[in-house]
């Protein structure tokens, strides 16, 4: 009887072993999967008469604008975020690939907004202005790639941040 008891007892000790090898996770992987970003796109205001808020975009040299009070898109708006690289000398670029509601939204505003630009914003430890790329044409592809003011580092935090809440936003809701 002993003996069955020490092979059940090592049995359930190695299959212990292997569930806590294979679910553990370093310090940065577990601090990875919590980070999160949200991300906001505001439209330029010219217009003299409507409301609007005042923000600075950049760091050298900094960038004053006028803005729309509330964004026309955000990070329910988006389906995938990514780094690309944009040439050999290691310039990156993020690029925003929207979900069909988002890319409606987003053809409509660069439609009508021809020529002026569009802040960036996100909150993930701060809340800050990534950039402001002038709208040049029509976006009905729904994918929007803009050159960030942040170090490399940043942009993947930024990313990893925002990829963990489109992944939280795109399951379904159980009650």
């Amino acid at each position: 009887m002993n003996i069955f008891q020490a092979r059940i007892n090592i049995y359930l000790g190695i299959a212990l072993g292997c569930l806590l090898f294979m679910g553990c996770k370093t310090t940065d992987q577990k601090k990875q999967g919590k980070d999160a970003t949200t991300i906001q796109l505001f439209i330029e205001n010219i217009n003299t008469v409507a409301e609007k808020r005042s923000v600075t975009i950049g760091q050298q040299p900094k960038i004053q604008i006028q803005v729309t009070p509330t964004p026309f898109a955000d990070t329910a708006d988006i389906k995938e975020v990514e780094i690309v690289d944009v040439d050999n000398l290691g310039g990156f670029a993020i690029r925003l690939t929207f979900n069909d509601h988002g890319k409606l939204v987003l053809d409509t505003v660069t439609t009508s907004s021809k020529g002026l630009r569009m802040p960036v914003m996100v909150a993930y430890t701060e809340i800050r202005w990534l950039g402001a790329p002038i709208i040049k044409r029509r976006i009905s592809d729904g994918s929007l790639v803009f050159t960030p003011d942040c170090t490399r580092a940043e942009a993947e935090r930024i990313v990893r941040g925002l990829t963990n809440v489109i992944k939280k936003l795109s399951k379904p809701y159980v009650f």
